[in-house]
């Protein structure tokens, strides 16, 4: 798999930490492979996806470089790349070929519902068993990192284990823990740095992943969300999720105060057609916009306290257009739902 310029830009120099990401790389690969998707219907959670998120990382960190921060170690940018490259992983995990893996996410937190997994092949999970799988996929990540490693004979082998053993063992909790704290309720989890790489922040690399993993929700994620929308036969709530990417942008802009501090300001435009902008953007605002302010408190609160300072622009706005299609019925009824 092809690296992109800004992963050879943050590739560590030490040889043991660049073989380990080349092949966590390798076994990426092999884990996305594009015809079989456990979870299907929902925005994009590859390659593209994971190039994207480095890139909004990285642009995060220059804030770092303009507060003269101390620049990332070797450790600390392995941890970033792997993590980045990683942190899905759980959505391709067949815990029906895998049960050991499903175990050890219960272990660390996971919740199934109660669901019982009866898919025949890995492409055929059902719209319920997909759904379990997605909440959790942050454990299951977890989980078969953790399985891959340490895995000597005990388990199913998995595609990834014997590339996993490449991963530094004094880091393999540190990697665990960023990747399982990118998504829902574990991104407020207080890391516990006593048991962490003393040459590593571990807070800032998983505070990163989580917030650039955030700002991949617009536009440039689900470009022409009406004709997906047309096109295909998904899950309503799925559809409007992607309605909502695709009308929205979020940019980064840098703001230097007279003091020399350097602060990331982040914009949001959601562009509505005339005819809906009246009756449903203040719905829309509160959907994105507020709900984006909720859901990164805790990693904001992180990046701030390693001078990378960043707030909610109020010119945060709706953007009305008039050669937009207005919202379709069924998108604004399941968008209503939660009004």
């Amino acid at each position: 798999m092809k690296a992109t310029d800004t992963f050879k830009a943050l590739e560590p120099h030490d040889d043991k930490l660049s073989g380990s990401l080349h092949n966590i790389m390798e076994a990426y690969e092999a884990i996305w492979v594009p015809n079989v998707h456990i979870i299907k219907g929902y925005t994009d959670h590859g390659k593209d996806h994971s190039d994207r998120v480095l890139d909004h990382a990285v642009n995060l960190l220059k804030i770092l470089k303009c507060n003269n921060g101390k620049d990332l170690s070797e450790v600390e940018r392995y941890l970033l790349l792997a993590c980045v490259y990683l942190h899905d992983i759980g959505m391709q995990c067949d815990v029906i070929n895998f049960p050991h893996m499903q175990t050890v996410a219960e272990s660390l937190g996971a919740k199934f519902g109660g669901i019982d997994f009866n898919a025949k092949f890995s492409n055929e999970y059902s719209t319920d068993e997909q759904m379990e799988i997605r909440n959790n996929h942050q454990y299951l990540t977890a989980a078969w990192i953790d399985c891959a490693f340490r895995n000597k004979g005990q388990y199913p082998e998995s595609g990834f284990d014997y590339l996993a053993k490449s991963i530094p063992g004094s880091l393999v909790r540190n990697l665990i823990d960023i990747c399982m704290y990118h998504s829902g309720s574990t991104a407020d989890i207080k890391f516990d740095l006593c048991d962490y790489d003393k040459n590593a922040r571990i807070p800032l690399i998983a505070a990163l992943l989580r917030f650039a993993d955030e700002l991949d929700a617009d536009l440039n994620r689900v470009p022409q969300p009406e004709k997906v929308q047309k096109n295909f036969r998904l899950p309503l709530n799925n559809i409007a999720h992607w309605w909502l990417n695709g009308r929205t942008r979020i940019y980064l802009d840098y703001i230097t105060n007279k003091g020399g501090k350097t602060k990331g300001v982040i914009t949001f435009e959601i562009k509505l057609h005339p005819g809906d902008s009246k009756s449903y953007q203040d719905l829309l605002q509160k959907m994105v916009i507020e709900n984006f302010k909720i859901k990164n408190e805790a990693p904001l609160k992180i990046l701030a306290s390693y001078d990378i300072p960043i707030t909610i622009s109020d010119d945060s706005s709706i953007v009305e257009n008039s050669y937009l299609e207005q919202i379709p019925e069924k998108i604004l009824q399941e968008l209503t739902k939660t009004k």
